[in-house]
């Protein structure tokens, strides 16, 4: 490759990367794939200034700034009016800023793609905010039968549940949930803050011998534990120590690979993908950790949509790699997609971005 072309080339591998969280698209193959009932269906390429938006706009909700989500949610939809990706997610913030809103969007949406799984979740998950149990948990059970991946739409309809007062039915649904990932932060957390429920009491003990040890480390001590922690530690060890840091595998991952455990941290992103193909984190550990192009291309190749967006330090990570390896114009058109403030009090995450920003 033309020494002149490899700050595009890596600006647009980061972009693909950044987009797997944000709707699954690959950049070598210019188009998206979707997994409806069970089957991959191509869809068409969705432009980057349209992805730059939309994921300015996932992080902006991930750090709870609805304001600027929205805004850049609708300038992703004007950017590419046929995105269904944007529309749901602009019709989801502008439901939690005021439960009336939202609903042009979701029809919006609809209009473009009427089996999109995620539509239905976040319907469904804004039928929860009106006090609608009943009207959410149809939408969530579509959604579900769209896309029987989703761990986020298990939990919602057993939120669904507990807010019709079935307690019973609500440890079925996080039961369904654990049954496939016995150690899913979020099914964990989700018992643990309604153990005092009858219905999920016993699941809340049963889920906390599984996980090694209950008790989670407290921000902003964690991280700094954590890291030194998994300095020096084997991968089993490294999981328990996550585990008890709450991160999410991918989250994990990413983390192994920013502290420089490359190797570790890959074979940890292929475990996950193994699990969880649609998992943004443990693709983006993976092509940062990628020692050729081969590797990095397959690192994306093949990625189904994910309804998470990637964390505030993948997304510094793939800046990070960029930077080095394209130079600091490069890096710099990937850190500006990563609003400021994002990674919290997380150290590792600061120092990668206080690299990135020096003169």
């Amino acid at each position: 490759m033309r020494p002149g072309r490899r700050g595009a080339w890596w600006r647009r591998l980061a972009l693909g990367a950044l987009g797997l969280g944000l709707g699954g698209c690959t950049l070598f193959q210019g188009e998206v794939t979707r997994q409806v009932h069970g089957r991959e269906i191509a869809g068409p390429f969705v432009s980057e200034p349209a992805y730059a938006a939309y994921l300015q706009g996932a992080l902006a909700e991930q750090a709870h700034d609805l304001d600027r989500a929205e805004g850049f949610f609708a300038s992703a939809c004007e950017l590419d009016p046929g995105a269904v990706d944007p529309r749901v997610r602009l019709g989801a913030v502008r439901c939690a800023r005021s439960t009336g809103a939202g609903d042009d969007d979701f029809r919006a949406a609809e209009r473009l793609d009427a089996d999109f799984g995620p539509l239905h979740r976040e319907r469904g998950a804004c039928q929860l905010r009106r006090g609608d149990p009943a009207a959410a948990r149809r939408q969530l059970e579509r959604a579900l039968a769209l896309d029987p991946t989703d761990p986020q739409t298990p939990l919602l309809l057993a939120r669904a549940a507990l807010a019709a007062g079935d307690g019973p039915g609500a440890a079925r649904w996080v039961e369904a949930l654990a049954a496939r990932s016995p150690l899913s932060p979020d099914a964990l957390a989700f018992v643990r803050d309604r153990a005092a429920e009858p219905a999920l009491a016993p699941l809340a003990r049963r889920l906390a011998r599984v996980d090694s040890n209950p008790q989670p480390m407290e921000a902003p001590d964690r991280t700094a534990v954590l890291d030194r922690a998994l300095a020096g530690s084997s991968l089993d060890e490294a999981r328990a120590l996550g585990r008890r840091a709450r991160l999410t595998p991918g989250e994990l991952a990413v983390r192994l690979v920013a502290l420089g455990r490359r190797a570790l941290g890959a074979e940890q992103a292929r475990l996950v993908l193994a699990a969880d193909p649609s998992s943004a984190d443990a693709r983006i550990a993976l092509l940062v950790a990628a020692r050729s192009p081969d590797d990095q291309r397959a690192a994306l190749t093949g990625a189904p949509p994910s309804s998470t967006p990637p964390g505030a330090l993948a997304a510094l990570l793939l800046a990070a790699q960029v930077s080095q390896r394209s130079g600091r114009e490069a890096g710099q058109a990937v850190l500006r997609l990563v609003p400021p403030g994002s990674g919290g009090d997380d150290a590792l995450a600061a120092a990668l971005r206080g690299r990135l920003e020096a003169p």
